[in-house]
């Protein structure tokens, strides 16, 4: 999804192309439903308020969706008269019939200069708001499910009436090998954070060291579970591990407060390195359970290069890699971060990636084809011990532009 405040008209279009569905998250409105009547700017409120009520999204006002598969897009509608819908007016019907305001809502008025000269499209940003139950003109409470909006029930309201109650946690990372001669060790660092101002007494932690990693001796207060898997950020399937946990509780430790780093652990985990392989992405993930907060997780991948590493997100890689493609020029129509992650990946895009990192083990009996908008190898004759094409691009991308 595009960044808030940012859309073009061909960001638009790339939706239709790709055949973006309605989610949760997402939802495509008609021209026709923005209209200087009661009924209408009843159910803008209704719809905005329930995405502030749930997670929080993003509507399109503009968008004809297709008949025969409903909750895709089949071409932008015909476009507002900006003189007549204007931002200043949609922003006012928002602001008077959700009671209360919702803070952080970003319209945004995207020209339709190649299919509709002169009119307009409309893009409203909702965010998860942290001071829900936000309700709509008709004095009901709405949240998202899947596909439509529907009235919150009694336990609904007051799970979202604590939201803003709750503390918001995170993990960052940090790694140390300053005083080593050689990568022989590293050491991990696990830092806590946390974002609300509702300080977190009990946290339980779970860390995943990528099962190829050879642990060093744990901390006293880090044990060892179990081997398990966890999801693998880039690959559609799960990825071997060991588990560690942790639990950070009050009196023996201080609370979490907004906007300090607290250390997890009496003394950092260390990775032996001397069987390390170069240039392979090895995962690390986390999760977080605290009282009423949803449970987080989140993941990077570790990485080696002669006596350097380095913990990437997702993100950073997929980033970098469109900007080293796009300085050598290559025509390529690159997905979003998001998009790459639920493997929203089209046949020609796979290809071309294919082609781009030079597949020079790929047997000529195999092609990459897209089943389901995931990304896998058909298999024709012999099966063959083939590297998924994402994992090897991972690889190049390491290899051949991070660590220059």
């Amino acid at each position: 999804m595009r960044e808030p405040g940012k859309w073009t008209e061909a960001d638009l279009l790339e939706l239709i192309v790709t055949k973006e569905k309605e989610s949760l998250f997402l939802e495509y409105k008609s021209c026709d439903a923005l209209a200087k009547t009661d009924g209408k700017k009843n159910e803008v409120s209704k719809d905005v308020s329930a995405f502030a009520n749930s997670a929080g999204g993003t509507i399109i006002y503009g968008m004809a969706e297709s008949k025969e598969d409903k909750h895709v897009p089949i071409k932008i509608d015909e476009g507002f008269d900006k003189t007549d819908i204007t931002k200043e007016w949609l922003e006012q019907v928002i602001n008077s019939r959700i009671q209360r305001c919702i803070d952080g809502i970003i319209i945004t008025q995207v020209e339709l200069t190649t299919h509709a000269p002169g009119r307009v499209a409309y893009i409203v940003y909702i965010p998860q708001s942290f001071q829900a139950p936000h309700q709509a003109h008709d004095k009901h409470f709405y949240k998202r499910f899947n596909f439509e909006v529907r009235v919150m029930e009694e336990y609904e309201l007051r799970d979202a009436a604590n939201r803003q109650d709750v503390p918001d946690l995170s993990i960052k990372w940090e790694i140390n090998t300053d005083k080593l001669q050689s990568l022989s060790q590293i050491s991990l660092i696990p830092l806590i954070y946390n974002i609300s101002d509702i300080p977190a007494n009990h946290v339980v932690v779970k860390i995943y060291i990528d099962s190829m990693l050879k642990i060093g001796k744990l901390p006293h207060d880090l044990r060892y579970l179990y081997k398990d898997s966890f999801p693998h950020p880039v690959l559609d399937q799960s990825h071997p591990c060991t588990v560690l946990n942790t639990n950070h509780s009050i009196p023996t430790k201080m609370p979490i407060f907004q906007g300090d780093y607290f250390e997890l652990i009496d003394r950092p985990i260390t990775i032996q390195c001397t069987d390390i392989e170069q240039d392979v992405p090895y995962l690390v993930g986390w999760t977080l359970a605290s009282p009423r907060m949803a449970k987080v997780s989140s993941s990077m991948f570790l990485v080696f290069k002669d006596n350097d590493c380095t913990l990437l997100t997702v993100e950073r890689i997929i980033e970098a890699l469109t900007l080293s493609l796009t300085k050598e020029g290559e025509n390529i129509n690159f997905l979003t971060p998001e998009q790459y992650v639920d493997s929203l990946i089209t046949e020609q895009y796979l290809q071309e990636l294919c082609s781009k990192i030079r597949l020079e083990n790929k047997p000529n009996n195999q092609v990459p084809v897209s089943v389901s908008g995931s990304p896998q190898i058909q298999q024709f004759n012999e099966p063959m011990a083939v590297e998924n094409p994402i994992s090897k691009l991972v690889k190049f991308l390491l290899n051949y532009l991070l660590f220059k």
